[in-house]
């Protein structure tokens, strides 16, 4: 078995490759000198006209764009997504309301789109919530012109992406519960949201001022354990992610002693969450999915690394980190999403049998947005999302990121003073521009979570996309169909 880790280890690592762990600055070659010339010369005459979606395809089509490498060129359109984001929302000030990530995905396949490449015909529902207001607004989004089937709507809009507001809602005016069904078509393709509402009768979340994580309660079994969720929507990624977390495990003396294969990922979560070793952290490591109606995307199947390092107090530390198994040349689904109604399930049974808190670093971009609709549906302070509302970086334990930063001090069991303190030595944490994680101690944090509107009522959106004459469950990240 132990060589069966080692060369299961050993292949993770030569796919990772030693260098991207320990780079040097390197000259750059003619072509990368060209490539930088391009970009340069793109975005003076980008910032110059300050472009409508017409405008923007048209000066990169006049650049020379297609000089770019293929790998070159979809890096500058996903930085030039974020960019033109921003500028959008800047004018629209309405788009500050939607998910930052379902707009940078929108933006893509809309650049893709006039550029002539392949791209997703995305379409999607999105709700975003005004507490102060008491309002919940419910947009459509396609790539493609929507035929809305002669519903009425209240605005619509191009950014190159159309949007439709379709309507506002007074969420003082839901006394009980309420049914929205949405139906239009995009792409010749039928698609259809129902969104439903149910009043609450319980206990609004109520999250209190804490120093840090209940450490003590966690230990009571003399057991901390840690679980790693690497995203099924990683893709090449998937690798480096992991081998981080495995180096960061072995250079702290734990031992990679288990080695499990092709393991049923949901049921695995679930008896983490509530079997006989319960996890006290969990750490995911994926992109946004786009999506807020969602917790995570996961991988049908896994691969576990376990690793155990006895401490001289008597706690026993634990890690297992779950690497998703994807067949990429199979027509056979080997993803589905957790929804955030399903975990909370998944959580309530966790509270009712041991009652300890559960820390989620939720580690993907713009994450912030994503966990009120989360820990909405949990309803439950022993649920502690920590987001980011920023872009967030992968877990680097030899360049260390704010990422790090906070799963370290996890790790090591700090206040969230001290893991704060940590991460103002990272430069993009202090200026806001990267790995910015809102710790619950801040009362931002607090004020967010316990006035959100979302914590009124149990909360569900349901998408699905017609498919062979049947509707079929829906998710605009892989532009697949998602049976549950």
């Amino acid at each position: 078995m132990r060589n069966v880790i080692f060369l299961t280890l050993l292949l993770l690592f030569s796919r990772l490759g030693f260098s991207q762990l320990n780079s040097v600055p390197v000259q750059k070659t003619e072509t990368q000198k060209i490539e930088d010339r391009i970009k340069t010369d793109f975005y003076k005459k980008y910032y110059y006209l300050k472009p409508s979606p017409t405008v923007l395809i048209q000066i990169i089509k006049d650049s020379e764009f297609e000089k770019l490498s293929p790998t070159t060129k979809d890096d500058f359109l996903h930085n030039l997504s974020d960019e033109y984001r921003g500028f959008l929302q800047n004018k629209f000030p309405l788009l500050n309301s939607i998910f930052i990530s379902k707009l940078d995905k929108f933006v893509y396949h809309f650049l893709l789109k006039g550029l002539g490449y392949n791209y997703k015909h995305l379409s999607d529902i999105s709700v975003s919530v005004n507490s102060n207001q008491k309002q919940m607004s419910i947009y459509r989004l396609s790539i493609d012109p929507i035929d809305s089937q002669n519903e009425k709507v209240l605005a619509r809009y191009n950014f190159g992406f159309n949007l439709e507001l379709i309507e506002i809602l007074s969420l003082n005016q839901i006394s009980n519960s309420l049914t929205k069904n949405i139906n239009w078509k995009s792409n010749s393709t039928e698609m259809a949201a129902q969104i439903n509402f149910k009043r609450r009768n319980q206990k609004m979340l109520n999250i209190q001022k804490n120093t840090s994580p209940d450490y003590a309660k966690m230990l009571s079994d003399k057991v901390y354990k840690g679980v790693v969720l690497i995203g099924s929507n990683m893709t090449t990624l998937t690798s480096i992610a992991a081998g981080n977390y495995i180096l960061f495990y072995k250079n702290q003396g734990f031992e990679f002693n288990t080695y499990l294969q092709n393991v049923n990922t949901s049921d695995y979560l679930k008896n983490n969450m509530y079997g006989a070793e319960p996890m006290d952290f969990l750490a995911k490591e994926a992109h946004s999915d786009g999506d807020e109606k969602n917790i995570f995307r996961i991988s049908l199947v896994s691969n576990v690394f376990r690793a155990e390092k006895i401490n001289s107090d008597g706690i026993k530390e634990v890690i297992e980190i779950l690497v998703p198994q994807i067949n990429t040349g199979s027509d056979q689904l080997t993803t589905r999403l957790i929804s955030n109604n399903e975990f909370s399930d998944w959580m309530k049974i966790r509270l009712e049998r041991s009652g300890t808190e559960l820390i989620y670093l939720n580690g993907s971009c713009w994450s912030y947005t994503k966990a009120m609709f989360e820990s909405a549906a949990v309803n439950s302070p022993l649920f502690v999302n920590i987001a980011a509302k920023t872009v967030s970086l992968i877990f680097n334990s030899k360049h260390q990121n704010g990422t790090f930063y906070v799963f370290d001090g996890l790790q090591k069991r700090l206040s969230y003073a001290a893991i704060r303190k940590n991460l103002m030595t990272f430069a993009d944490y202090k200026d806001r521009k990267k790995d910015y994680y809102v710790l619950p101690d801040e009362d931002n944090y607090i004020r967010d979570f316990n006035n959100s509107a979302l914590n009124q009522f149990d909360f569900e959106i349901k998408l699905q996309r017609k498919f062979n004459g049947q509707f079929l469950n829906y998710s605009i990240e892989t532009d697949n169909f998602n049976l549950f």
